[in-house]
């Protein structure tokens, strides 16, 4: 898992700040220790073969970011098909804990956080 996250670009991205902000929220809230129902298992295992894995998909001009496919994230859905920016982050009862990152305020869109059922501070 470290090494998908120590590996992984925001380069390329349409919105690379917005990619930066979850990149940074994964790392504060311990995301190579979340889950998804099946405490043995961390999300990225979980979903490592299909493109809901964080830090799936390569970014291609032209189209939406694959941070928007990522699992808990949800996008603009009003005919963007460009620079659709994060309006929901849904990882409620995922086994996160750390401190929750100052740069979420980046994410000007952002409606819903929802993050009950956690360990998070801040």
């Amino acid at each position: 898992c470290e090494s998908t996250v120590s590996n992984f670009s925001c380069e390329g991205f349409n919105l690379a700040t917005t990619c930066n902000v979850l990149v940074e929220a994964y790392e504060s809230l311990n995301g190579c220790n979340w889950f998804e129902g099946n405490e043995n298992e961390s999300l990225l295992e979980i979903s490592a073969s299909d493109s809901t894995s964080w830090f799936s998909g390569s970014p291609a001009g032209g189209e939406i970011d694959p941070f928007c496919f990522w699992y808990g994230i949800s996008c603009e859905d009003n005919g963007c098909t460009v620079g659709c920016d994060v309006v929901e982050i849904n990882l409620s009862g995922n086994g996160l804990s750390g401190t929750l990152p100052r740069q979420l305020n980046k994410l000007f869109k952002l409606e819903k956080l929802q993050l009950s059922g956690n360990n998070i501070e801040g």
